[in-house]
């Protein structure tokens, strides 16, 4: 946990295109799992070589993408 009080939950997918919104249920899934201590916040992030499709983009579902392009600049 950060000082902030925000606990990161990262996904990390290794796909040949970039991810789908199909994984936002994928996700909620593994978010129930959690137990979020009072007085914090989820944040999430999602690492893949290609980052999001458009319409996961727009969905404004993570909070940050990390691409190969983040790695390698």
């Amino acid at each position: 946990m950060r000082s902030d009080n925000v606990i990161s939950l990262c996904e990390i997918k290794y796909h040949n295109k970039p991810i789908s919104i199909n994984v936002i249920q994928e996700i909620e899934n593994k978010s129930k799992l959690i137990q979020i201590p009072q007085g914090y916040t989820l944040e999430k992030a999602l690492i893949s070589r290609f980052g999001p499709d458009k319409a996961l983009k727009q969905s404004n579902y993570f909070h940050h993408y990390v691409n190969e392009d983040d790695f390698f600049k």
